[in-house]
Formats: structure tokens, sequence, C-alpha cells
């Protein structure tokens, strides 16, 4: 005669529906506490990637600036700037003390911070592909001649990556010696405003200066004397967020 199979006993029964629906809200509520502080570590670590490169450029300039009498280049606005036909620019001199090659097609990824996305107005190029901007006023002088090398900013991150070399701060009315957009706010609404210089980390930007090294900080502790910069009146500027404040005239502070 056939046995009849045990009868399951009340505490081998799976979850109920409710006990699974509880255990699915936990794990939503972990996830939603988890997931942004994952994203703040991955963010964390691509802002230090960036610093790295960031003294990686500060040191190339150090030793092209030893190997040319304190000269760099002060061409600006220069399209496809690691082409090698392009006027010379002290992005591209750059590239063979960064280990690259000077070709227009071998990558450079030393000058994109890999927080930042392309340019929707100029994109990138294999070659080309930076998010840093130079210090016309510094350019335009001996680095040997900046008097506290330590205190000036000589590139400041933007808030995208462009195959163009755009300075900034950069000339005002394209007169040597006078310079404006030591940063750049644009009102782009009667309520909101965008800091788009030194904004690619937690509303700050990585630097490098005169003397090679690289350091964060927040955009709103900037001045136009990190940058070398007074007004014409002799005043320095801090950062507003006024639109006219950032395009106002500059001259050297030294």
């Amino acid at each position: 005669m056939k046995a009849n199979p045990p009868a399951q006993r009340a505490d081998q029964q799976g979850f109920t529906l409710i006990e699974l629906l509880v255990v699915i809200a936990i794990i939503a509520i972990l996830a939603g506490l988890l997931l942004p502080a994952l994203a703040k570590a991955k963010e964390k670590a691509k802002r230090t990637q960036c610093m790295s490169q960031m003294r990686q450029i500060g040191l190339a300039l150090v030793m092209y600036s030893d190997s040319n009498d304190g000269l760099v280049p002060t061409n600006h606005n220069t399209y496809d700037f690691a082409n090698p036909i392009a006027e010379p620019n002290i992005l591209q001199v750059l590239i063979p003390y960064l280990g690259g090659k000077l070709d227009g097609v071998s990558p450079n990824p030393v000058y994109a911070c890999p927080t930042l996305k392309p340019s929707a107005s100029f994109g990138t190029t294999p070659a080309s592909d930076a998010s840093i901007s130079p210090n016309q006023m510094v350019l335009d002088r001996k680095l040997t001649t900046i008097t506290k090398p330590s205190s000036i900013i000589v590139f400041q991150e933007g808030t995208a990556r462009s195959s163009t070399l755009l300075t900034e701060p950069e000339w005002y009315s394209g007169t040597r010696n006078h310079y404006t957009q030591w940063h750049t706010y644009i009102q782009v609404s009667p309520t909101v405003g965008i800091e788009y210089s030194s904004n690619a980390h937690e509303q700050g930007g990585n630097l490098i200066f005169c003397d090679g090294h690289a350091a964060y900080s927040q955009y709103k502790k900037l001045t136009s004397l990190d940058f070398g910069l007074k007004n014409t009146s002799g005043q320095v500027v801090p950062w507003l967020a006024s639109e006219p404040s950032s395009r106002q005239e500059f001259v050297p502070a030294f």
C-alpha cells in the first residue's frame, strides 16, 4: 500500500505576500540611502583623477618654461589646438612634455576632466579634447616675471570639454594687457544664473598655479587677485553672481 506523504510543517512554509512586500520595501529604502553615497564616492574618485592630471600639466608647464626662458605661446581661441598645423598654443606645446604625440590623431586624455562631457557647441576631436582654460594675463608675459607664482592661477577648469582653446580671463575688447571674465557668470533667466568657470566639482574646480602646483577651490571663494588682476579702479573684485561684474575691465595687479 502506498504511503501518504508527510504533512508540511507550519514552520516550513514560504514567505507570505505581505512579508515579501516588506522585504522589497526595506531593500528599496537601503538602495535609496546607498546610491547617493555611491554616486558621491564615484564623483570624488573622478575629482581625484582630475587633480592628478592637473598636477601633470603643472609639471609639464614648469619644464616647458625652464626650456624656453619662461616664455609660452600667447595664441588663444585656437580651433583643434592639438593639430600640428594649428598656431602654436600652450596646450599644443605641452603635449610632448606630457608623454603624448603631436600628430593630430593620438589622444591626449590628460587635458580632459573625467567628470565633464564634450561641449555641444565646440565638440572634441580624438587629439584635441580639453576642459581647461589658460589665464591670458599669464600667457602675455614670462612666467619668471610673475610675482608670487604660487598664488596666481594659470589654468582653471570649465564646465565642458572642447577642441577649441579659449583663454579665461581673456583680452578685454581685444586689447592686450587689459582683461575680462576671470569667471563667467551668465544670467540664463530672471531668477537663474550659472557659473561656467571652475564649476566642475561640487561648485568648484581644480586649478593650476604658475609655480606648477595644483589645488581645489570653490568658485565663490575666488577673487580677481587669484588671477593677478584688479579692476581699473585698483580694487580686488570678489566673485559675484553678476554678469556685468564678470565682464568688467581688469588690469594686471603687479
